[in-house]
């Protein structure tokens, strides 16, 4: 009788955690969320009109921190677009010197990105990356300048004699890291088609954040079903959370006590 009753309540046991098991995979919490429009989310962000300060993490230590603060506080029924400016600064390991960041973003009313004015800088090293897009009818022009030294603009092209158009800084660019045209091409066409894949989905409810209960959003960046990057907002508008598919994680510095 006993060993029967052993016998069941494993069996019971094995049961609820593949059940477990099996909901995690195939229903992840932010599909038991309400869905919404992924504008929703940028919008409320713009109406809190106050900054969201966030420790950036790696491996449970603290390398840097990043604003983010709409440019202007957003009225209600507002249908202009939204503006979010960056700020912040990340220590990077590998060379041991200091990243800013710095930046604006344009959004529409929607959520969709419409305009960009970002910049990274290594001060120490004298090197700056800059990306350009006036708007979203003109593509984004990169710039990489070492010093005076102009290392990479993608607005310049050249035409052949066939008249195919080139970049010569992109193609000095390949040549010193040892990747060719065809290289270039085949990981353009590669990003996309990935871009393409990519979806932005937005969910509005209670969800859990180290151990701790919030109300708010969770908007995600997915590709090929998986969530890439995930941000998530409470319902004040505050950002509390932002999740990279790198090494980085970005917490509220009120839940720094926690860290990932």
């Amino acid at each position: 009788m006993i060993s029967r009753l052993l016998t069941i309540l494993i069996i019971g046991f094995w049961l609820v955690m593949t059940t477990l098991l099996m909901r995690a995979i195939w229903f992840p919490a932010d599909s038991q969320l309400d869905v919404v429009s992924p504008g929703a989310v940028f919008r409320l962000i713009a109406a809190r009109g106050e900054a969201s300060h966030l420790d950036i993490y790696e491996n449970r230590r603290v390398v840097g921190k990043l604003n983010i603060t709409p440019a202007s506080p957003q009225l209600p029924g507002d249908t202009q677009e939204i503006r979010i400016h960056l700020d912040g600064n990340l220590e990077l390991r590998l060379v041991a010197q200091r990243l800013s960041i710095n930046g604006n973003f344009v959004l529409s009313h929607e959520g969709d990105l419409v305009g960009m004015d970002f910049k990274l800088e290594v001060k120490a090293q004298k090197l700056k990356l800059t990306l350009n897009q006036p708007s979203r009818e003109q593509a984004p022009v990169m710039k990489l300048t070492l010093g005076g030294l102009l290392l990479l603009d993608t607005s310049q092209t050249v035409k052949n004699e066939a008249g195919i158009e080139s970049n010569p800084s992109v193609a000095l660019l390949l040549g010193l890291i040892g990747m060719s045209s065809a290289d270039f091409d085949a990981m353009r066409r590669q990003a996309h088609v990935e871009a393409a894949s990519t979806v932005v989905d937005a969910r509005q409810g209670e969800f859990e954040l180290n151990g701790s209960k919030h109300r708010g959003y969770i908007l995600s960046l997915r590709k090929q079903g998986n969530a890439s990057f995930r941000l998530c907002v409470e319902n004040t508008g505050r950002i509390v959370s932002i999740e990279t598919p790198t090494s980085y994680q970005l917490l509220s510095d009120e839940l720094n006590e926690n860290p990932p």
